[in-house]
């Protein structure tokens, strides 16, 4: 391999590492401010699986879409978790409380 090769691998390599560094720091910057960005992100903050995602989202869950990519604010999900679990269970049944599932309700006539 030539010479001016080789100087121009090394100019491509050390290019490369600095937009690596700018997306890492930039991915830094959005991590410390709070925002999670992906599904993937806001389960793993959460805790949630796949199924809980979606009944959570049909509950309002502050999660905003944007060029299909969701995008969540971790002090956002924690005030939204805060307030859905801020109720009594005292009226719950037992077999509820051991988490027995319920029966289907008859379909109205």
């Amino acid at each position: 391999m030539a010479q001016s090769d080789k100087n121009d691998l090394f100019i491509i390599k050390q290019m490369i590492m600095e937009f690596v560094g700018r997306v890492e720091f930039q991915i830094d910057k959005l991590n410390k401010c709070g925002l999670l960005i992906g599904k993937q992100a806001i389960l793993d903050y959460t805790g949630l699986s796949e199924f809980l995602y979606l009944k959570w989202m049909r509950q309002d869950m502050p999660v905003w879409y944007f060029d299909g990519a969701p995008y969540a604010h971790k002090e956002n999900l924690d005030e939204f978790f805060k307030a859905k679990t801020r109720v009594s269970s005292k009226h719950l049944s037992d077999e509820v409380l051991a988490g027995v599932p319920e029966k289907p309700r008859a379909a109205k006539k």
